[in-house]
């Protein structure tokens, strides 16, 4: 987190009031993602495909952020659809909470300016001090962006600022439009299980005027959802683009039929069709769980691993950083874990519609643990 420090002198006293800006060149920006697929923080990007009421929370100093002379919301974001509404959730000092809304999520990049002091609050049963900004104490303990509720949508956050002053027009500037013709994307169409995906891009462009940097987006799917993301920059001005991306998978997925997608977020052009992959595990089928039962022991019911009593502590886990808490977890000692996503991550299941399931989701999270 970078702070832009703007000093104010006069005669008696200096002073400091520090612009708070979040670039997500660093992974500890983010305190974690909720509801948001193969979500990360890489290359100053927060992104993932959004399932319902998708949410980030922003990383704050242990004190929590004094925002009484913060008024200004700048977020710069890309939505590949439109939703209803940019939010910003907090948690005050005092433990109320607010929730304020700014203005509806337009599709592809824009940058969204707003003074925060004439939010809309709409947060159920709040009490009228927590409708404004920063609540009674003006001091927020945590502070969260919410990038619309609707579901099936790649989220890119570039990056989030409160400041002094405002950064430029308040309301939305979407960003400009360019074109792309003859896109093409091949990928490894066999892979076994514990090697990389490689994925390679090319297309013809037509950057928008005064517009050099772009981002290409590549994803390997599974059925509608993203199983593998990542963005990389390109040089618009070059006319000519070709880029190249190695997904890793875990040599514990069961493999199946992927699908690799790839694209540039600030051009528009023909759909290109994706790439088939098939990864192959030859270790399904072969390898047997350990034996497991719970029974007394010593008075109470224990769980037993291959016939020796284990203590029955466990790590639930919620949202954001799946795989590296777990293996704080297990660093521990700790091996069992439990998580909320059948209940309220994904109460559907994996229901998609009549007759139609997508599990994605799941063996994503359950390869990785």
């Amino acid at each position: 987190m970078r702070l832009a420090l703007l000093l104010t002198c006069c005669l008696l006293t200096t002073l400091v009031v520090a612009d708070v800006h979040w670039h997500f060149d660093d992974r500890d920006d983010v305190k974690s993602t909720n509801n948001l697929l193969a979500a990360q923080v890489e290359n100053g990007f927060c992104m993932g495909q959004s399932t319902w009421d998708p949410y980030v929370y922003l990383s704050l100093p242990k004190e929590g952020l004094d925002v009484r002379e913060l008024p200004y919301l700048t977020v710069r974001l890309y939505s590949s659809a439109a939703a209803d509404v940019l939010d910003v959730y907090y948690k005050c000092a005092d433990g109320r909470w607010g929730l304020g809304a700014t203005h509806a999520i337009e599709p592809g990049w824009a940058v969204y300016r707003a003074d925060m002091r004439k939010a809309e609050w709409h947060e159920s049963g709040a009490p009228t001090e927590g409708r404004q900004w920063g609540g009674r104490t003006k001091r927020l303990a945590t502070f969260r962006i919410d990038p619309g509720n609707q579901t099936d949508r790649l989220i890119v956050i570039d990056s989030v600022a409160l400041t002094t002053e405002a950064t430029g027009p308040l309301g939305v500037t979407r960003g400009p439009k360019g074109t792309l013709t003859n896109p093409s994307v091949q990928a490894s169409r066999n892979t076994v299980a514990g090697d990389s995906v490689k994925v390679e891009y090319s297309c013809t462009v037509a950057p928008p005027e005064g517009i050099n940097r772009g981002t290409v987006l590549f994803r390997l799917m599974k059925g509608s959802s993203t199983s593998r993301a990542s963005l990389q920059t390109v040089d618009l001005a070059a006319g000519k683009i070709s880029a190249t991306h190695s997904f890793a998978t875990s040599q514990y997925s069961y493999g199946g039929d992927f699908v690799a997608t790839a694209g540039i977020l600030e051009l528009d052009g023909p759909p290109v069709p994706g790439a088939p992959v098939t990864v192959s595990n030859p270790r399904v089928g072969t390898v047997n769980s350990p034996p497991t039962r719970v029974e007394q022991f010593r008075g109470g019911p224990a769980l037993f691993i291959q016939d020796q009593p284990v203590p029955l502590i466990t790590y639930v886990h919620h949202g954001g950083r799946v795989g590296e808490l777990h293996r704080e977890m297990a660093d521990t000692g700790i091996k069992i874990y439990t998580d909320w996503f059948g209940a309220s991550v994904a109460g559907d299941l994996g229901h998609k519609e009549d007759g139609s399931y997508d599990y994605s989701h799941y063996d994503k999270y359950f390869e990785t643990v």
